[in-house]
């Protein structure tokens, strides 16, 4: 298992921004840069808050974007 350090986390932010929304499109949000690579995460209210708090396998969501940070995303553990 590699080890991140803090500035490593540093160097990293900015790379991959975030939308996280409703199935419906009712809410969304977002967080990162314009202009990086952008990882959208959608599911009902309900499943976002299950997958938040590591209650619900991610395939309760749906994920897109680029592969590498989707697959960071699919092996989140919740615990927000």
């Amino acid at each position: 298992m590699e080890t991140v350090g803090h500035d490593d986390h540093r160097r990293r932010r900015g790379r991959t921004s975030g939308t996280v929304g409703t199935a419906d499109d009712r809410l969304r949000t977002s967080v990162g840069p314009s202009t990086a690579p952008e990882v959208v995460v959608r599911g009902t209210p309900a499943n976002l808050l299950r997958w938040l708090t590591g209650r619900r396998a991610s395939t309760a969501v749906s994920m897109a974007g680029p592969a590498a940070p989707v697959q960071i995303l699919r092996a989140f553990q919740g615990h927000v």
